[in-house]
């Protein structure tokens, strides 16, 4: 049997090592990804871009990484309105803390379900504290159009929520160039 020197051996998995950390910062890329959805109800179908974001201060959801998502209607199929743009929510990935706002003007018993978040966007100091509504799974919230234009403008976006325990959670998006979704969704930027 041939002795091959140590150093040999390790620059010969060199490249190999190389290759591997390589693929592995392809992955953590941040993009938009987009598919076709179809609201049997109403009859039509939409894209919805999807941006995976992922906790900080390692908070452990049941449900995998939160997702920023943004639904829009096709040009062609655009009868809605003018704009193709539907709507934006977050999926948190766990049951979040609801509060329950009354209306201004009360009919019954209808109350408003919100959650109570903080927002940043490029590690801005200063946090803008909002009130979304929950969606009905009460794991996803309704981003209001001015924060979702705040979002597509920046290069990186924190969230704070609390969970249905009220343990506070910081998620983090890494923005992508937000070409793509401003285009198919009729978005002006300059809105703000």
């Amino acid at each position: 049997m041939t002795k091959v020197p140590i150093y040999l051996i390790l620059l010969g998995c060199a490249p190999l090592a190389l290759a591997a950390a390589g693929a592995q910062q392809t992955s953590d890329v941040p993009a938009w990804h987009q598919a076709q959805e179809t609201n049997e109800a109403a009859a039509y179908t939409y894209t919805r871009f999807t941006l995976a974001g992922k906790y900080m201060a390692g908070y452990n959801a049941s449900a995998g990484r939160p997702a920023l998502m943004i639904d829009c209607m096709p040009r062609s199929d655009s009868y809605i309105s003018s704009r193709a743009y539907l709507g934006a929510n977050l999926r948190a990935g766990s049951p979040l803390k609801i509060i329950y706002v009354e209306p201004e003007e009360a009919h019954g018993m209808a109350y408003f379900p919100e959650v109570a978040v903080q927002y940043a966007a490029n590690d801005d100091r200063h946090m803008e504290r909002d009130a979304w509504l929950s969606g009905a799974d009460k794991t996803t919230v309704s981003v209001p159009r001015r924060a979702l234009m705040r979002f597509l403008q920046a290069r990186s976006v924190s969230i704070l929520a609390k969970d249905d325990h009220g343990t506070q959670f910081a998620m983090q998006f890494d923005m992508p160039d937000p070409t793509v979704v401003t285009t198919s969704c009729k978005l002006n930027m300059e809105f703000r």
